[in-house]
């Protein structure tokens, strides 16, 4: 929670201040990517969570200030060095694939916003499908306290990750039944009531809705083994593409740079993915690597000033302060530009 509240002062000193202007160098042309999670039409009880008020007026903000485009015709037009624009733009994410979606999907309707959501899949597929039950398999076993020894189960995540990919839909569910019995840490995406696989798939038919995968079963894909992580991207990838989502899109779980690494590039090229996102909130311009692109997270917080900040890309400044100069610099490759002015909000 020190995080997010210290997110937000940077944000809104940025907007306040008129930081943009006076001490950033980026291209001319850049793309900031907005990410939410949950939503809730009543009291927001986690950092994850936007009532519904403050996600209309966010959304609302957005419309007049920003031009919102949908994630991939931005991307391509941005790295085909378009002509620039004459305010902040953006596009808007939503992970986890829970269904709280629902709530603001009036507003998203009568503000005519497009918006990517990035499914776990795995965790949205049927009871009866196999990777569906392996997905929930492998999603409690990282919950569980990893300290525990669990009779026939081996300490090795790379062989439980094999066990599970070898096992029937019988001895899946005796293993959830089993792992769903034992002290773990749920994550917060465990807590939340997902779209089912008939729900998504008419999702896909929205004219302002794409699908794209958001991994399988939700892991941190920098510390899987290389072949638990390849599953995760290509598994996601072709059940995503199967129901009608765009597979050339993807959100790291987590999405911070101890959670991806080189062999996720790789993998996501070989299953023909073009971009994906981090959880760092660097600003994407035609330099950028296109498997390390940053999004800022858009918490339940009303100023005006922490939202335009956040758009105008204020929130770079946070993590190149956390992170270092080095990392941002291997995520965008930046390079010497002209300064130009931030436009001001409205």
């Amino acid at each position: 929670m020190l995080s997010v509240e210290a997110r937000k002062l940077v944000a809104a000193a940025y907007s306040q201040l008129q930081l943009s202007s006076l001490t950033t160098r980026y291209p001319r042309r850049s793309l900031v990517a907005l990410n939410y999670h949950y939503f809730t039409s009543g009291r927001s009880t986690s950092y994850l969570e936007v009532t519904r008020d403050t996600a209309q007026k966010q959304l609302c903000i957005l419309s007049r200030n920003s031009i919102i485009r949908p994630a991939k015709l931005a991307l391509d037009s941005l790295f085909r060095g378009a002509d620039t624009v004459d305010r902040p733009e953006v596009f808007v994410s939503i992970d986890d694939g829970c269904s709280s979606f629902e709530i603001i999907l009036p507003l998203i309707e009568k503000l005519s916003i497009p918006v990517t959501l990035f499914i776990p899949i795995g965790l949205c597929l049927d009871s009866d499908n196999l990777d569906g039950l392996r997905s929930r398999c492998l999603r409690l076993y990282k919950e569980i306290d990893q300290s525990q020894c669990l009779p026939n189960i081996p300490n090795d995540a790379e062989e439980v990750f094999q066990m599970i990919l070898a096992a029937d839909a019988s001895q899946l569910r005796a293993l959830e039944k089993r792992f769903q019995k034992q002290p773990r840490n749920p994550d917060p995406i465990s807590l939340r009531k997902l779209y089912s696989v008939s729900e998504l798939r008419a999702l896909t038919e929205h004219p302002l809705i794409t699908l794209a995968p958001h991994s399988m079963s939700h892991q941190a894909l920098g510390h899987l083994p290389s072949s638990w992580l390849e599953w995760e991207i290509a598994a996601s990838c072709a059940h995503i593409a199967a129901i009608g989502g765009d597979s050339e899109l993807f959100a790291y779980p987590y999405g911070d740079a101890r959670s991806v690494d080189d062999r996720c590039a790789r993998a996501l090229s070989n299953s023909g993915s073009r971009f994906a996102f981090t959880t760092l909130c660097y600003r994407i311009s035609d330099t950028c690597n296109k498997f390390l692109l940053g999004r800022a997270p858009l918490f339940n917080c009303e100023s005006e000033s922490y939202l335009c900040g956040t758009v105008f890309g204020g929130l770079e400044w946070y993590d190149i302060i956390r992170h270092g100069r080095k990392l941002y610099e291997t995520y965008t490759h930046s390079r010497e530009q002209s300064w130009i002015e931030q436009p001001q909000c409205k």
